[in-house]
């Protein structure tokens, strides 16, 4: 494939190759994706069903994108120039004081960022105040419960309450011409904060059903008791 003097050479024919090297050729070099590591985050090299995340790596690396992993607490220049977006998934633990400041200096200056944040693991575990105070500075409120769905689309998916199922997702470039069906195993309820925070102001994309609300009783969800509908 050459474009404008660029050329990449493929080996085979498949349908994944072709337009991939299409790509690679119009875009030119690839763009960095940063995941960070060091708070118990997901891992770009497993392949655990539950927190492996090489599909993901490999599917960015099909489309023109590197994959490196980051310890912010070990950047003394901070998060690097050539990040073409920072990924945050799924920490166990919070960021340092430092680390959230290297992220809100990223961000200040025109960044990127993907902030995955899980539910707690149970009632005793500690929030990510950190993260969730970071993620409120730009509009967006991270509820500290587990959405629960009880509507009729899961269960025809075979899915529990908690696993909130989504059919409706508003205008955005993002979810332009998406019309699937999504799941999302413990997720937390995201909402954005009203009239936005410093002129900034969150957009929803994806909105559970009627019949899912934000459920605080982390022992009835991670325990055997009864949940109770709290919120």
């Amino acid at each position: 494939v050459d474009h404008a003097g660029r050329i990449e050479r493929i080996t085979s024919d498949t349908e994944q190759d072709i337009p991939n090297a299409i790509v690679k050729a119009v875009e030119g070099g690839e763009k960095k994706v940063y995941f960070t590591q060091g708070h118990g985050e997901r891992d770009t090299t497993s392949a655990d069903q539950r927190t492996g995340y090489n599909a993901i790596a490999s599917a960015l690396q099909r489309d023109n994108f590197s994959v490196e992993p980051i310890v912010l607490a070990q950047q003394q220049q901070g998060v690097p120039a050539d990040a073409a977006v920072l990924v945050i998934a799924g920490p166990k633990t919070d960021f340092l004081q430092p680390e959230l400041d290297m992220v809100s200096r990223y961000l200040d200056k025109g960044g990127k960022l993907l902030l995955l944040l899980d539910p707690r693991d149970g009632a005793d575990a500690a929030p990510l105040t950190g993260l969730v105070a970071l993620a409120h500075a730009w509009g967006i409120d991270a509820g500290d419960n587990v959405v629960v769905d009880v509507s009729s689309v899961g269960q025809m998916l075979g899915a529990g309450p908690s696993v909130p199922v989504v059919a409706q997702y508003a205008d955005h470039p993002i979810t332009d011409d998406f019309g699937l069906i999504t799941a999302f195993p413990l997720a937390r309820s995201v909402t954005p904060v009203d009239g936005g925070v410093n002129g900034r102001v969150a957009q929803p994309i994806a909105m559970t059903s009627a019949q899912s609300w934000a459920e605080t009783d982390f022992a009835g969800v991670f325990g055997n008791t009864p949940v109770s509908h709290d919120a």
